[in-house]
């Protein structure tokens, strides 16, 4: 099932983002699990969206994104973090 994030899905989807980061080509950036929370409670509370992916009661998966405006016209565009 996919459904928006909550507040209290932030956990999983923090350690699920630290598995992804870890495995990826940006591994060597390190990782601020306190920006991550900081960053899905802002798109919780209107910045932009969650989706979470769950299979039983377990978060298998996420998606974060935003809309904003090109930088050189009023255009919207929509986006995502991860």
């Amino acid at each position: 099932m996919i459904r928006a994030a909550t507040h209290t899905d932030i956990p999983a989807i923090v350690q699920l983002g630290q598995l992804l980061q870890s495995t990826s080509s940006y591994s060597g950036l390190g990782y601020s699990a306190e920006k991550v929370a900081k960053q899905c409670e802002a798109l919780i509370d209107g910045a932009g969206v969650i989706f979470v992916s769950v299979t039983g009661d377990k978060i298998v998966g996420f998606i974060g994104g935003g809309v904003t405006e090109y930088w050189f016209s009023d255009v919207k565009v929509a986006f995502d973090y991860s």
